[in-house]
């Protein structure tokens, strides 16, 4: 189901030569336009590394396979299939402490990270059951998300600018006036630098907190136009 919210600014005058470009010196009218909708999530998304230390790199890099092949059976055992199962090469970086301004090596880190999504949510906890009982220490990312998020949120975009001329052709009949076009149109805030606008609900918790996965994910949208406006 598909909300829509209308949040009507303020006409705004010239000022400056900063803002010429997005703002007229004609009569306008700024506006923005919201979107949102609220799905069910297609899957949880884990992110994850499997990493270990040791002064022998060989037996190290062993130690870490032997996790990853652990991780990769119990990714079977719950149908995740290969194009959803993720890794990375190895990465091998030495580790050092520092005491009294001096450097001491204490071992090099071998590590690999991972990701898997799980279409079957209601196996998250045999998931994250399976991941630590495999040896995994570092679960730093967990998040809930929907197929095809561009193409939806491309949607809502066209929904949020229909919203915003909506909007605009009311306030203006309002003042007596009528839109006569499009001088600027943003996926941002006009004029201030704006932000990132495009948001999905999301978690991020180890599984040790046995966090409670949202039952929904939130697509929200906004567009910024100037409308160009005169008398009726």
């Amino acid at each position: 189901m598909t909300r829509l919210c209308l949040i009507a600014l303020c006409s705004l005058l010239l000022t400056g030569n900063a803002l010429a470009n997005r703002f007229p010196s004609q009569p306008h009218i700024y506006v923005t336009g919201e979107a949102e909708q609220k799905l069910t999530p297609d899957f949880v998304e884990v992110g994850f590394t499997v990493a270990r230390t040791g002064a022998d790199v060989a037996a190290t890099m062993q130690e870490v396979d032997a996790i990853t092949d652990r991780v990769w059976q119990a990714a079977q055992k719950l149908g995740i299939p290969r194009d959803d199962f993720e890794a990375t090469g190895f990465a091998v970086n030495p580790m050092f402490d520092f005491e009294d301004g001096k450097r001491h090596y204490r071992g090099t880190q071998v590590s690999r990270q991972f990701t898997t999504r799980l279409r079957d949510m209601d196996r998250f906890d045999d998931w994250s059951e399976a991941l630590v009982r495999a040896g995994v220490q570092d679960v730093p990312g967990i998040r809930v998300d929907v197929d095809r998020r561009e193409e939806r949120e491309a949607a809502l975009r066209v929904t949020a600018l229909q919203n915003a001329r909506t909007e605009a052709d009311r306030l203006a009949a309002a003042l007596g006036q009528a839109i006569t076009g499009v001088h600027t149109i943003s996926d941002t805030p006009i004029g201030d630098g704006g932000g990132v606008q495009f948001r999905v609900s999301a978690m991020a918790r180890t599984p040790e907190q046995a966090p409670t996965l949202p039952d929904q994910v939130e697509l929200r949208v906004e567009a910024y136009a100037v409308f160009l406006m005169m008398p009726k």
